[in-house]
């Protein structure tokens, strides 16, 4: 074999092995690309899930401080109306003591005066429908 034929053999093997480095880096370098690729599509994915997560769970947290907005409304509402029906309850209770007062006063001004005809019957009577009509209120 010539010398010539010897070099032009190993550049031509020379070659051939460029090539398939070439082809191999080639073929990783699209692997590499498509896996990249993947990747960054999945991470996407992943953070829009995270995302659309987040709007929900904010959603959810609004929804609730509007209950509870509502809730703290319809409480006070309550404690007031309960207020208003304390203060009726004690001018009842008022009232309900004058009258028994009043009604104690005229039964023993009809004992001590023994007044026959006086009114003082009828007056009685009154007295004791009022107490009557206090009490039930």
């Amino acid at each position: 074999m010539s010398p010539t034929a010897g070099v032009a053999m190993r550049q031509g093997s020379h070659k051939k092995n460029e090539e398939e480095a070439a082809r191999r880096l080639t073929a990783e370098n699209d692997e590499l690309r498509t896996e990249w690729t993947a990747t960054k599509a999945a991470l996407y994915k992943e953070r829009e899930a995270a995302a659309e997560a987040r709007r929900e769970a904010e959603l959810h947290a609004a929804a609730a401080r509007e209950q509870l907005k509502s809730e703290e409304k319809e409480k006070a509402a309550a404690r007031e109306e309960c207020a208003r029906v304390e203060g009726e309850l004690g001018t009842m209770r008022q009232l309900h003591d004058t009258l028994q007062l009043q009604l104690r006063e005229r039964t023993a001004a009809a004992a001590v005066g023994g007044a026959a005809g006086s009114g003082l019957p009828e007056e009685l009577a009154a007295a004791r429908r009022a107490l009557k009509t206090a009490e039930v209120r």
